[in-house]
């Protein structure tokens, strides 16, 4: 018989903690079975588990993501008897397989790494659009616009590294969205007035400057910000 050496309650020989306290049970005269759960080596053995189930869905997200480009391929070939706009479909597969995949496959995060790619893939394949249709849109218009939006998300990912607090994010998530409108708009207007000016941005601008401004507000006012956390379930 064994009594808790807290409350000093009488407790059952197959309890582990105390009913009316709750702590643990220790007795020196009885040894600890040892959990039938637990397994030899389990961070190597859940490693190899983890890699496993990876390369296999690596490898079948890769076959069904071939259906589309293989079946437009074929009826592009079959119909022309060359290959026309089924490069479009090929080149948006192997968007999606950088964008999706390529992640899901790695075993550890590289956002970094990961968003370069992605920028070098969107790049690449607006700029075969451009040569295939011998358009002049790719070095003033697709190419700022997509190293804007490249920006936009490292200032994300670099404020998010940087900052804990959740209103100094929302004010930073308000202040680049507002920011990439308008870098979008000058650059559109420049491509097709020839001239900088901002138009249709400042309506979406003015407003993620001015919340964002708020959120900065609110982030400096500790007992408000957890009275908004606790009636907004933040």
């Amino acid at each position: 018989m064994s009594y808790c050496v807290n409350c000093g309650v009488e407790l059952d020989e197959t309890l582990r903690r105390c009913p009316l306290c709750g702590t643990e049970v220790i007795n020196p005269n009885q040894r600890s079975a040892p959990d039938p759960a637990a397994r030899p080596f389990p961070s190597k053995v859940e490693q190899l588990e983890r890699r496993a189930v990876r390369r296999f869905f690596t490898v079948m997200a890769t076959l069904m993501l071939l259906i589309p480009p293989v079946v437009c391929l074929l009826c592009n070939v079959l119909s022309s008897g060359r290959i026309t706009w089924s490069a479009y479909v090929l080149g948006a597969t192997a968007m999606a397989y950088v964008y999706v995949l390529v992640p899901c496959a790695a075993e550890h995060p590289h956002p970094w790494l990961f968003l370069l790619l992605d920028c070098g893939v969107t790049l690449l394949f607006l700029y075969a659009i451009a040569a295939h249709a011998h358009g002049d849109w790719f070095l003033p218009l697709a190419l700022p616009l997509t190293l804007s939006v490249a920006v936009a998300i490292a200032a994300v990912l670099l404020l998010f590294r940087r900052c804990r607090a959740l209103f100094v994010r929302l004010s930073g998530l308000l202040a680049l969205s507002g920011l990439l409108c308008a870098a979008i708009n000058l650059f559109i207007s420049l491509y097709l007035e020839r001239t900088p000016v901002l138009h249709w941005s400042l309506f979406v601008l003015a407003p993620c400057l001015i919340l964002a401004a708020i959120a900065l507000v609110i982030n400096r006012r500790v007992q408000f910000k957890e009275e908004v956390r606790r009636r907004f379930f933040i």
